[in-house]
């Protein structure tokens, strides 16, 4: 079934089982780096708020084996868990002294994005833009967030440096870092449901399996949601912290706006041939929303500071 096919294959069955009185419609809903996703949304005449469902991915799971009715169930039970939730309380909303602990920040790529900067507030980092937005809730099925606008900011009486601020202390709260190495990640994935899964590259030997102790320096930084987790790399300490407990400067690789690889800094590697690796990934293995940037960012201890990749040496505290 192609993916227009299943669109429409949704869309009517939806509407077979809810009747009438509900409205579907899908429409396209602008994504980090200028992308568009199907966006599917059930409105009753009634409600005042639905979730979201993005086709996209229910046609990946169905491409996987997936079957349609186990999606159409999954897309009613959400909805039925949603629809009388109203994203947020207007009157909350506009009083900005109840907002203030819920404004977070996250790091998207600056000429990815030109179009959509020019109507939120943001910090330039680099290649980068931090930008913020409002955490309201959470639960088992995902988060709900607002992007703050440029147009958010007269009505709160604030501007985009106490945005930074207020998302500096809080994003952190909200969202804890976290740290693992990827030799222990691995190790976790090969097991499924309790169930030890042997890929091709350890059924030559049991010892493959154990990880854990791997000299692949490579780790993991995200935060426990696994949402937005690279601008954990923000968070102040997080990697002066780390960088002690490694004993090295540190070579950060942009994986996702989810996440960033950490590494060991050593004088050996070429900052251009690790750009290029992840310009290739990007390209090869990161959907085009989740893609953060081409560059590769190095980390000085003694600078306390991330600078764009080259040679460490040529720097100065500035």
């Amino acid at each position: 079934m192609v993916y227009e096919v299943f669109q429409t294959a949704v869309s009517e069955e939806l509407k077979n089982r809810l009747g009438d009185d509900y409205e579907i419609a899908i429409h396209k809903i602008p994504k980090n780096n200028g992308t568009l996703l199907d966006g599917l949304t059930i409105f009753h005449l009634n409600e005042i708020a639905t979730p979201t469902f993005y086709l996209q991915s229910y046609y990946e799971a169905y491409e996987q084996g997936r079957d349609l009715e186990s999606i159409i169930q999954e897309i009613l039970v959400v909805y039925e868990d949603h629809k009388d939730q109203a994203p947020f309380d207007l009157k909350r909303f506009s009083d900005f002294s109840q907002m203030r602990e819920r404004v977070a920040m996250k790091l998207i790529h600056t000429k990815s994005n030109e179009t959509l900067l020019k109507e939120i507030p943001s910090i330039p980092f680099h290649d980068l833009s931090i930008v913020f937005y409002l955490f309201l809730d959470k639960d088992e099925h995902g988060q709900m967030t607002v992007l703050i606008r440029n147009d958010h900011l007269p009505i709160w009486n604030t501007d985009t440096s106490e945005l930074y601020k207020l998302a500096i202390d809080n994003t952190p709260r909200l969202y804890p870092p976290c740290i693992r190495s990827m030799a222990s990640l691995i190790n976790d994935m090969l097991f499924v449901n309790g169930t030890l899964i042997q890929p091709s590259f350890a059924a030559a030997s049991p010892n493959a399996l154990d990880l854990t102790d791997s000299p692949i320096p490579l780790s993991i930084l995200t935060n426990t949601s696994g949402i937005f987790g690279a601008s954990a790399m923000l968070y102040p300490g997080v990697l002066k912290e780390f960088s002690k407990k490694i004993g090295h400067d540190l070579i950060i690789l942009p994986s996702s706006v989810h996440e960033v690889l950490l590494l060991p800094y050593d004088s050996t590697y070429s900052f251009q041939e690790m750009a290029d690796m992840v310009k290739d990934v990007n390209e090869k293995c990161v959907p085009v929303e989740e893609q953060l940037s081409n560059q590769v960012y190095y980390y000085s201890s003694a600078q306390d500071s991330i600078f764009l990749g080259g040679d460490p040496a040529s720097r100065i505290l500035s």
